[in-house]
């Protein structure tokens, strides 16, 4: 069944639609629900530095959008079908595994972000009212995660400097 090029790309645009349109239902659907969770998750919590996904996820939608329209019906079905064994793939790793392994450092984020969730959504508001003089306060708190991102970027780059030596030393 032939497609309309100008439709296959107005539904590009849209994340999932455009796979969707094309028949593959299912990679749509995982497509679209993956970008409206992480868009959820980015309107929930504070942590704008999640939002570099949304554009990754757009972009892959919308360019194999304009790949799949120019295959054909069964290069279609092969290539969803490919999609969703990688999806399984990574679905069914050993996740209990992973977890046990690394629980203290993943329930320390969590717990952190839980805190700076709260603080910022409930506490700061309040504080913020009460005038100027705070307004140093919210600023500071509000580019906590800068800071944090800027201090594990130098952790991270002394790490590399001094873990991985060179042969020639």
């Amino acid at each position: 069944m032939n497609r309309n090029n100008f439709f296959t790309f107005l539904l590009g645009l849209i994340p999932g639609a455009g796979q969707m349109y094309l028949g593959s239902m299912k990679k749509g659907i995982c497509i679209m629900t993956g970008f409206g969770i992480v868009w959820t998750i980015c309107n929930l919590l504070p942590i704008y530095l999640i939002n570099f996904i949304l554009p990754v996820i757009w972009f892959y939608a919308f360019f194999d959008t304009l790949i799949l329209g120019r295959l054909n019906e069964d290069e279609r079905r092969l290539d969803e079908e490919e999609f969703l064994h990688k999806l399984k793939s990574f679905l069914n790793q050993d996740w209990h595994t992973f977890f046990t392994k690394h629980r203290i450092v993943l329930g320390t984020v969590v717990i952190l972000l839980g805190v700076y969730t709260l603080f910022d959504r409930l506490v700061l508001p309040i504080l913020y009212r009460f005038g100027d003089y705070l307004g140093w306060f919210h600023s500071f708190f509000y580019n906590i995660p800068s800071l944090i991102l800027g201090i594990l970027l130098l952790i991270g780059g002394f790490y590399l400097i001094m873990h991985f030596k060179s042969n020639e030393e």
